[in-house]
């Protein structure tokens, strides 16, 4: 390799790698180096050379549409506005069909929601923009079975969300967050279902997720400062900690609940409190603890801690207060379950109305502690209650439930005819496709044929332009083009005929002393003139040669001409003369 190739193959390398990776890092150090306003408006800028911020913008004024209706809870018209974006919006069908599933969420109908949330994840096409959605459906639809105990069924979907999420694991889309919040969620599954290690595993591999991901972005990340951090680390310790409770499991609960209250203080302090709902967090954490101390034998500690956040629970809403209507039928406080459930007016409560979960969680906890104080005749009166309400509650659950499923068929038959729509726009797409090319095809055949034909014709004109210039130069050969140099002879002529060839003649023969001498031109033009021209030239000097006089000469060539086989009657008129350099002879004409 001679040095000046090694030259350039230096140049290519520094130019063509080290001078943009140097680029890149001094972009990143000088992006880093900016405030933090200034620094995100850089980053966003060079997000923007890269990627189609014009489709989030698009996709963004979408989903304000049908939110400014959920806002306002016209939920019919959300869904009549997600249906109009069908297809025509940059917002993508897992996110759409994420929105219809929280429409029919807050209406109640958990079943059409779980439907819309099995169709948003298989509406997934891989894109990198549905990272994130595609992640938070898997969550919701977990969360959903959960509700209904159905763990297994959970834990199939989170297994699947997870590998297709560990897949993308490096992409700049996924959000670190989203991993650890469906690696929490397994955990809690594994642990319902008595897998009690694998459960454990995966709650760490939540936090560790979380370490090892953004640690690909900043290298020597200072996770004490990282609000998001802290926040990952105490849901998922919360989350732990209960879930290790309710299975008995109290020593890896009470580890867990360290973690949880060690976190919590900075999130208070650091972050918006109504954003995160520190309140609930709190609430949850003391309820966790009070009930843990209390299967501890610890009484004093656990009712000191549930103090603290009873009166609280009763201005944040039914879930929290059945929480503590577990601690207090965990630790035989019968009364003050009964002073829990009667402390609301009891005009805020329609027995008549009354689903089976309430039933369940607010009318069968009063009858065990009824049952459990030894007074029998509340007891029955509860249980009179619960028999007057069940009925009517079974009959609400299974019209709610026939409404819910007339609302997936419903749904089923609408795709069932956009999908018979668009198989007919596709038929017709195709018939088009077909006639255009059906169409490109006879033309492609026409024209070929059309081709093949000027070919043809164009090959045969060649060919009769070839002859017709043979047949000029033939032509041209029998009239002489060299004339003789004599002392007072002075002789030249020409002949250019109006087309290839034609029925001009001119002609000579010099014999010793005698020039014989013919100009003529035949009656028409073109190839039979050119052969009666010769035929002329030819008898011309025939009879020359024979010494013959100009009006023999003529007489004789009239006979040969003027036959029985001139059909067409074609002439030539002819001027001829004899030239003696002697003795002088007249012209003569014929």
């Amino acid at each position: 390799m001679n040095k000046r190739v090694k030259k350039w193959i230096k140049r290519v390398l520094l130019w063509g790698i080290a001078l943009p990776v140097a680029l890149v890092i001094a972009l990143y150090v000088a992006i880093d180096c900016l405030p933090d306003e200034y620094g995100d408006r850089a980053a966003n800028w060079c997000l923007s050379l890269f990627i189609p911020i014009q489709d989030y913008e698009a996709a963004s004024k979408d989903a304000d549409l049908i939110f400014d209706q959920i806002n306002l809870k016209n939920f019919d018209a959300a869904l009549t506005v997600c249906d109009s974006l069908e297809g025509r919006s940059k917002l993508p069908a897992t996110s759409l069909n994420d929105i219809r599933a929280g429409i029919y969420i807050r209406q109640k109908q958990n079943k059409v929601g779980e439907f819309y949330l099995r169709k948003a994840l298989e509406s997934f096409t891989g894109d990198d923009y549905e990272l994130s959605d595609y992640a938070s459906v898997g969550c919701q639809l977990s969360i959903l079975l959960n509700t209904k105990n159905d763990y297994d069924g959970a834990l199939k979907v989170l297994m699947t969300v997870i590998a297709t999420i560990k897949e993308h694991e490096a992409n700049l889309f996924v959000f670190n967050r989203d991993l650890s919040y469906l690696l929490m969620l397994m955990g809690r599954n594994l642990v319902a279902l008595g897998r009690f290690d694998e459960g454990e595993q995966q709650f760490q591999e939540a936090i560790e997720s979380y370490k090892r991901n953004e640690s690909r972005y900043e290298i020597g990340t200072d996770f004490t400062n990282d609000t998001t951090f802290y926040n990952v680390r105490q849901q998922v310790a919360a989350i732990a900690s209960l879930a290790y409770l309710n299975k008995g499991l109290y020593d890896r609960a009470a580890s867990w609940l360290e973690e949880s209250k060690a976190t919590l203080p900075y999130l208070q302090e650091h972050c918006d409190s109504a954003l995160l709902n520190i309140g609930s967090r709190l609430f949850l954490l003391q309820i966790t603890e009070a009930r843990l101390l209390a299967h501890q034998g610890k009484t004093e500690e656990a009712e000191k801690v549930f103090r603290q956040c009873y009166d609280a629970s009763l201005d944040m809403g039914e879930t929290t207060k059945h929480e503590c209507a577990k601690y207090l039928l965990e630790t035989h406080q019968w009364q003050e379950v009964i002073d829990l459930y009667h402390r609301r007016d009891s005009s805020d409560t329609d027995s008549t109305q009354m689903t089976l979960d309430g039933i369940t969680q607010t009318l069968v906890p009063q009858y065990n502690a009824w049952r459990n104080m030894g007074n029998n005749q509340k007891a029955i009166a509860m249980a009179d209650s619960i028999t007057s309400v069940l009925d009517s509650a079974v009959v609400r659950w299974r019209n709610s439930d026939a409404m819910e499923l007339a609302t997936i068929y419903d749904t089923q038959g609408k795709e069932a005819q956009i999908a018979q729509k668009q198989a007919a726009l596709t038929r017709l797409w195709w018939i088009a496709t077909m006639v255009v090319l059906g169409l490109v095809i006879l033309s492609f055949i026409i024209y070929t044929i059309y081709r093949r034909r000027i070919t043809k014709m164009q090959a045969v004109q060649e060919r009769i332009e070839s002859e017709l210039r043979i047949a000029r130069d033939i032509q041209m050969s029998m009239v002489p083009s060299l004339f003789p140099e004599r002392e007072g002879l002075d002789m030249f002529a020409s002949m250019t005929p109006a087309k290839e060839v034609g029925g001009d003649l001119y002609g000579y023969l010099l014999q010793g002393d005698k020039l014989y001498f013919a100009v003529g031109d035949v009656s028409g033009k073109g190839v039979p003139a050119s052969l009666f021209m010769a035929q002329a030239t030819r008898l011309f000097l025939t009879l020359a040669k024979q010494g013959m006089m100009p009006a023999e000469i003529c007489t004789h060539m009239n006979d040969a001409l003027s036959g029985d086989d001139n059909e067409n009657g074609m002439f030539v008129t002819l001027w001829l003369g004899l030239v003696d350099a002697h003795r002088p002879l007249p012209k003569s004409r014929i």
